[in-house]
């Protein structure tokens, strides 16, 4: 958080009273609450944006947590595009995670319309099982048990979880791997297994993948969505590769 200095953006017309006034307010409302959440978890740097600059550029220097270098590795076999793991994905899918998928309208409305889709595309009923990989609070597997149809989650961050868990989606708290799909697929295998924004932040790659094979039933769809590279390129979006799970 920086306060800066009176006047430093300018701004004109769009900084009379009125406007002013309801920038407090929307920054009380939206904004407030979640810098009180990262105070909380001991993760908020706060910064006094009215010294020197210098002191300013320094203190930010000297605060930030950490720093991580934008290595792009990418696979000669399969052309997959990773950063280089300067974190454990215990470090960063932590009990402490803090994005949750649902606060996202337009991602719930794709989740829906997923969901809307597949059902009758894969002849989903009560019978079946889906599983999805990193399920986070539920966002997706919610519109599953509307219509009936079992769902389980396989989640890692605790935070996340227990939001599922309260929405009475089968969630289990744990890192999805071969290990985990064998105990699984011995009391039921998966009619369809889907995994958003996950495939690129898994590190052991090949185990992960094993264990897809091992819990999908035969006959069963697997279905993965993921960044495209080329669009991140095309639309400017580099930072988003970097960032997506910086604390």
């Amino acid at each position: 958080v920086v306060f800066a200095r009176d006047g430093e953006r300018g701004g004109g017309a769009m900084d009379r009273d009125a406007v002013f006034h309801q920038r407090i307010d929307e920054f009380n409302q939206k904004t407030r609450p979640v810098v009180d959440f990262y105070k909380s978890k001991g993760l908020l740097i706060t910064i006094d944006g009215t010294v020197d600059r210098n002191r300013v550029t320094e203190d930010i220097i000297n605060k930030q947590e950490c720093i991580y270098p934008l290595k792009v590795l990418v696979c000669d076999n399969c052309f997959l595009v990773q950063v280089d793991e300067y974190q454990k994905k215990e470090e960063i899918f932590s009990n402490d995670y803090v994005y949750f998928s649902s606060v996202s309208d337009y991602w719930l409305a794709h989740s829906k319309k997923y969901v809307e889709k597949v059902i009758p595309q894969f002849n989903l009923n009560s019978d079946s099982l889906v599983v999805e990989i990193a399920s986070n609070d539920g966002y997706l597997l919610q519109y599953f048990k509307e219509q009936n149809i079992p769902v389980l989650g396989i989640e890692p961050t605790n935070s996340t979880a227990q939001i599922a868990i309260k929405k009475g989606i089968n969630t289990i708290v744990e890192f999805f791997d071969e290990t985990l799909a064998m105990k699984l697929s011995s009391q039921k295998k998966a009619d369809l297994i889907l995994g958003n924004n996950v495939l690129a932040h898994v590190p052991g790659l090949n185990n992960f993948v094993r264990g897809l094979k091992i819990l999908l039933k035969p006959g069963g769809v697997m279905t993965f969505e993921f960044p495209h590279l080329l669009k991140l390129i095309e639309k400017i979006l580099l930072m988003q590769k970097h960032n997506l799970n910086c604390k």
